[in-house]
């Protein structure tokens, strides 16, 4: 039985179109799916709690390491994933991956990631333009989606308390034990504003920045890929203002982060709400 994982904290708007989709056409016995509701003030627990075979664990702690170490101990099978609840993907993609590390093809496997840009503004597309062509993203596996095979889950014990868990959990397992699922997707919504995306980058770098010595070996070798294909994109006319705009965005949102994790608001989830207040409208 393929064991999901899905840390929500206020995810009310969103968590019904992913369990929609996971849960469709499913039988009784095929998936156990977890929904962690964690510090939430909304009613995420009761939207999650209507979906049949959908179990809700509640815990008054909003923290995304902790809900995921809470989903763990409350799962039993294998393969396993972990899902952010503002994604999108259906149990076709569900259960591909899980065959895949079912039959040892990779320890770690995830569909192919599509992002919806709809709406997004001409910097925020352009951001993305350069950031899906980067060595990352075209060729490993990136956040929101990932399945585990029991060999993978049993190199650590637990997820550690960084907001970076999935790169983490990616720089455990090699490249070669790294599958994206060909032919199914899961879909992300990034943000629509440049201030949004900045916000956003801004908590991811503070979290890669603050938990660095956990995956240090695999984000030196990332950013060299990145610097590399950078430097051929910009040879290209028509990318030179995209580039800008990624670097730009970057190099702010890693001043920024600096700032971040000498302030108050070190631990603070940040998140582009007009994002998904689009998303789950739909």
């Amino acid at each position: 039985m393929i064991s999901i994982v899905i840390p929500a904290h206020n995810e009310e708007q969103v968590i019904g179109r992913l369990l929609e989709g996971i849960t469709r056409g499913v039988e009784p016995d095929e998936l156990e799916i977890v929904v962690v509701t964690n510090g939430c003030s909304d009613r995420t627990s009761d939207v999650a709690g209507a979906f049949p075979g959908v179990t809700v664990v509640d815990s008054p702690v909003a923290s995304k390491p902790a809900a995921l170490n809470l989903g763990d101990a409350t799962v039993t099978g294998f393969p396993r994933m972990y899902l952010d609840a503002d994604i999108e993907v259906d149990a076709a993609a569900v259960r591909a991956v899980g065959a895949a590390l079912e039959r040892g093809d990779a320890d770690l496997a995830a569909p192919k990631l599509h992002l919806e840009v709809g709406g997004a503004s001409w910097a925020v597309r352009a951001f993305y333009d350069v950031w899906t062509r980067l060595p990352f993203v075209q060729n490993d596996l990136v956040g929101g989606f990932y399945g585990l095979s029991e060999a993978a889950r049993s190199r650590f014990e637990e997820f550690p308390d960084t907001m970076a868990e999935d790169f983490y959990v990616h720089a455990l397992v090699p490249a070669s034990r790294r599958l994206a699922v060909p032919d199914h997707v899961y879909v992300v919504h990034p943000p629509l504003t440049l201030a949004s995306l900045v916000r956003i980058q801004t908590r991811i770098q503070a979290a890669n920045r603050r938990d660095r010595a956990l995956f240090a070996e695999a984000a030196a070798e990332i950013s060299a890929g990145h610097k590399r294909e950078l430097l051929q994109l910009a040879r290209q006319p028509r990318l030179v203002p995209h580039v800008g705009v990624y670097v730009g965005v970057m190099g702010w949102s890693k001043l920024r982060a600096r700032w971040k994790n000498r302030s108050k608001t070190v631990g603070v989830w940040d998140r582009d709400t007009r994002a998904r207040a689009q998303a789950g409208a739909r």
